[in-house]
């Protein structure tokens, strides 16, 4: 993998940042299936080694940029275009009983964004809310022989960060609400007679909320105390 990255600098009143992320992944494995009877893992006779083969490769570039509005208030906006590229073949040595699954490969490409807002309602004290979008993209799943398509979110935050009793007190929370479509989900699908495989399918739709709260104190100099609830 290798990302690369941009930034304006620390006294720029424009605060901004862009950069670059590459990542490619490349996997062979050859194995053979063992039967557990009883506990105990006893070599299969009857199966035959099965040599699979997966390719991944993503790549992305990003942008985000905070403007001022005033003394006090700042306008976030960001954006992220990806490409995604998975390729999968499952080849079993001849006789072996079991299908072969053959090359498979897809792609996906995905715009995504950000639009948030920063408040300094007090020297001390951090307001901000924001709105993102984002997605995980789909696959295949040879050993059980399904495909899955990307997972899409649309996530929303709002929060605040404070410094009080001469910044040796910060207080911390947030709250979020997270909007999937084509959540993945992680199953177990029986393989009869004997195996269990883990096997990704999408969800129509899920949710997900809640809320934290940090503080830290420092009691002492020499003395700091940490709590998070959530």
């Amino acid at each position: 993998s290798f990302e690369a990255r941009l930034t304006s600098q620390p006294s720029s009143t424009i605060a901004w940042i862009a950069g670059a992320y590459l990542y490619d992944y490349d996997l062979s494995r050859r194995q053979i299936k063992n039967i557990v009877i009883n506990g105990v893992v006893v070599e299969n006779p009857t199966d035959i080694w099965r040599n699979s083969y997966q390719a991944s490769s993503s790549k992305a570039v990003y942008a985000q940029v905070t403007v001022p509005v005033g003394d006090a208030f700042r306008l976030i906006g960001g954006a992220r275009e990806g490409k995604d590229k998975t390729s999968v073949e499952v080849v079993y040595d001849a006789g072996g009983e079991r299908g072969n699954y053959p090359y498979t490969e897809d792609e996906w490409s995905r715009f995504d964004w950000k639009a948030g807002f920063e408040y300094d309602i007090a020297e001390a004290s951090l307001h901000y809310g924001s709105i993102s979008t984002g997605y995980r993209p789909g696959g295949f799943d040879p050993q059980v022989g399904d495909n899955f398509v990307s997972e899409e979110l649309i996530a929303y935050e709002i929060g605040c960060k404070n410094e009080l009793l001469d910044h040796r007190l910060r207080l911390n929370a947030a709250a979020f609400y997270y909007d999937y479509t084509n959540y993945q989900a992680l199953t177990f699908k029986f393989d009869p007679p004997l195996y269990v495989n883990l096997d990704i399918v999408n969800a129509r739709d899920a949710h997900m909320y809640g809320a934290e709260l940090g503080l830290t104190w420092l009691a002492t100099p020499d003395d700091r105390l940490t709590t998070n609830l959530g």
